[in-house]
């Protein structure tokens, strides 16, 4: 009737009465120290990271890749929360103009359109 100690060690906490769905041991997580390097997402972990690297290099097709890619969804997400045309189009221009500011500081740790 004993408990054996691997089952133990290997079971998973409950918590509010349901087991997490990801778990990770201690030793699993990624070490990371405050000085370290920033990471960047390789050119397979993202579609359009081939795309943003060019762009940052100044390749303007490459940034009106990027834009044709991505136009249609963000302007439909404008027009459905300000519900006008002309405020979502203005919405669009001041996005992109900040996104191509900002390209150069895109680390890739979530996708161009969440980033």
């Amino acid at each position: 009737m004993g408990v054996s100690q691997s089952s133990i060690f290997n079971s998973r906490p409950i918590i509010g009465g349901e087991r997490p769905r990801a778990y990770r041991t201690p030793g699993s997580l990624p070490s990371s120290s405050p000085n370290s390097a920033p990471h960047f997402a390789p050119s397979s972990a993202l579609p359009d990271w081939g795309l943003i690297q060019q762009a940052i290099a100044g390749d303007a097709t490459a940034l009106e890749q990027l834009f044709k890619g991505h136009a249609t969804r963000l302007y439909r997400t404008a027009l459905g929360v300000l519900r006008n045309k002309e405020d979502a189009e203005d919405a669009l221009q001041d996005c992109w103009l900040r996104a191509c500011t900002n390209l150069k500081n895109f680390e890739g740790r979530s996708s161009l359109s969440t980033g």
